[in-house]
């Protein structure tokens, strides 16, 4: 892929729906290997709605400490102006969880 966002090397494309895309992506600066959940939002009248929507989940995931949830590293929405935010978690290597349902 090679194509970059905000701070991270977009490695593969993992998933994608629900709104957003799913990434393995490389740290720029730290080099640690991250699952980066992007979010284009539309702009229009459920914008706000969609991007508070976002961050709720993002804290509540922040939230959460179980050996079987990835944690949540960072949330950024540098690309708010532009319509883009993103969640980056840990890393997991194995199977996608909507091909093991």
């Amino acid at each position: 892929m090679g194509e970059s966002l905000f701070c991270y090397e977009l490695l593969d494309l993992i998933g994608e729906g629900g709104g957003g895309r799913v990434f393995k992506a490389r740290h720029k600066y730290t080099g640690q290997i991250v699952a980066l959940k992007v979010i284009t939002l539309q702009k229009g009248k459920l914008w706000e709605q969609k991007y508070r929507f976002f961050l709720r989940e993002a804290k509540v995931l922040a939230k959460l400490s179980h050996p079987a949830i990835p944690r949540v590293l960072e949330v950024g929405d540098e690309g708010k102006e532009k319509g883009i935010v993103f969640l980056a978690m840990e890393f997991v290597e194995g199977e996608k969880l909507s091909d093991i349902l």
